[in-house]
């Protein structure tokens, strides 16, 4: 095919890097021609020191880029295809709470992940700052059955991910159980990437620390 409106490419592997408009890049592809699509948008007036996150006046125009975007991913996502949305939540990044609404209206709402990290500006003052970013998840439609295949995030050298969960169990009906000796406890659940398949049985406690005197 040929790429309209890209100014820059580069060939990596078996791959290639455009660097465009995305819209128009992907005017140029025919309908349904990929399973997985990965975006990592701006943020909206959070990076203020970038003209890249400062494009828009208004957070309605935001949105509506957003929905242009989006659709046009929609149009060449495959019928078991996904479409993940990183996202942040904070008080500079309230128009992601929009965000999320007006995509699970657009397309259907297929997961959540959170994505435990640090931040890459500053601490802030007048907030919490965030340290987990959202990566929002979405198919084509309630009936579409997206390809998925867990195993895939797994690490090949880890034999057994149930050894990388610490802590007891709850013992009898109200007691708490004890923490390991790293002090920390993991829950162990069916979906977890990391957890072994089929249902737990075991109940696992959250771990407690009482307050430091002041």
């Amino acid at each position: 095919m040929k790429h309209r409106a890209v100014t820059t490419s580069y060939s990596i592997g078996k791959g290639l890097i455009l660097q465009a408009d995305a819209i128009k890049v992907l005017e140029g592809y025919e309908g349904e021609s990929f399973q997985l699509i990965l975006a990592d948008p701006p943020y909206y007036q959070v990076l203020v020191e970038q003209e890249w996150d400062n494009a828009w006046q208004e957070a309605n125009d935001y949105l509506e880029w957003t929905l242009q975007w989006v659709r046009a991913c929609r149009k060449v996502l495959r019928p078991d295809g996904l479409l993940y949305i990183f996202g942040q939540l904070g008080k500079r990044e309230h128009i992601w709470l929009h965000v999320c609404s007006a995509l699970t209206r657009e397309m259907q709402f297929h997961d959540m992940l959170i994505w435990d990290r640090a931040v890459g500006y500053n601490e802030r003052s007048d907030s919490f700052t965030p340290q987990y970013e959202m990566i929002l998840a979405l198919r084509q439609t309630s009936d579409a059955r997206p390809h998925f295949d867990k195993s895939v995030v797994r690490c090949p050298t880890i034999k057994n991910y149930s050894d990388l969960s610490t802590g007891s169990p709850l013992q009898g009906k109200g007691g708490a159980g004890k923490s390991s000796a790293q002090g920390k406890v993991r829950h162990q659940h069916s979906t977890h990437p990391f957890s072994q398949g089929g249902p737990q049985k075991k109940r696992w406690g959250i771990p407690r620390k009482n307050p430091s005197p002041l």
